[in-house]
Formats: structure tokens, sequence, C-alpha cells
């Protein structure tokens, strides 16, 4: 039997890049591309976002959803987002990706970034094979009737 929870918890370590989507106040979907900081095992994911921006005010104590991939897998997580002013935590997770979008004189001291943890709550996964048994298994579909291989599953975290 597959281990969705575990399955759904590799793909978002594995996955670099996240799409946040959030509510606007006029109740708009938007979403916006997020590096993927950290991921726990119980399913919180950690993302560092301007303090004052968008993502910060619209995602705290608020229903999200971030969408990933990695290679030919993909999930779906819905959570809730939380800001954390935490310095400590903030500085742990600075690295030269977040560098690289900061002031050149910024740091985890002295910026108004913040930390923004999506506690992973449900989640849908899809998982294809690799792109070369995809193709193989699409023309076999297409000859035979029989469908490509393919999983998917929905879990809690």
């Amino acid at each position: 039997m597959t281990d969705h929870r575990q399955t759904v918890i590799d793909l978002v370590k594995r996955s670099r890049f996240a799409m946040l989507t959030t509510r606007t106040a006029e109740g708009t979907m938007i979403s916006r591309p997020l590096t993927v900081q950290e991921v726990t095992e119980e399913g919180d994911i950690y993302f560092i976002v301007p303090g004052d921006g968008d993502a910060a005010r619209e995602a705290d104590r608020a229903e999200v959803n971030l969408g990933l991939s990695h290679d030919m897998a993909f999930a779906s997580v819905a959570g809730t987002g939380e800001i954390l002013h935490d310095r400590e935590k903030l500085e742990q997770l600075w690295g030269i990706g977040t560098q690289a979008w900061s002031d050149k004189d910024e740091t985890p001291q002295n910026t108004s970034k913040v930390v923004l943890v999506v506690h992973g709550e449900t989640a849908r996964y899809w998982n294809a094979p690799s792109k070369p048994a995809l193709a193989v298994g699409l023309l076999k579909g297409l000859l035979t009737d029989e469908k490509p291989a393919s999983e998917s599953g929905t879990t809690k975290l």
C-alpha cells in the first residue's frame, strides 16, 4: 500500500519552487512563485517573503494553496499560512538565493523580510513515470487502449 503522505512530503522536499495561491481582500484568487526554503516531516513548508508584501498580508492566518512539481510529479497542498517574525529562523533559512533577491547590504538582521510557513493540512498528488517511460506508455496506449502508468492520491498532512 502506498503511503500517500510520505509520497507528498518527499515530492515537496524535491520541489525547488511553489506557486502560492491566496485570496485578495476583494476575494480574488492570485498566485505567485516562491522558493521552498524548508519542508518538515509534519508538512510545514517554509518560505521567505517581504513583510510588507501581498503574500505576507494575504497568507497570514488564512487558507492558502501551494502548487508544486518536480520532474513528472505534481502536488497541490492546502493549508493555513502563518507569518513568523523570527529573526533566528530567518537567519537559518537565509541563503545565497535570498541574498540575490535582496538589496546589497540587506541581511537577516536588517531586513523587512519575514518567514511564511504554510501548515499543510491536505494534499493531492499525481506521479507519472519518467519522460522516456511516459513516451513509451503513450505510444502503447495509442496502439492497445492500455492507459499509461501513473499514480495519484489524496492525503492528510
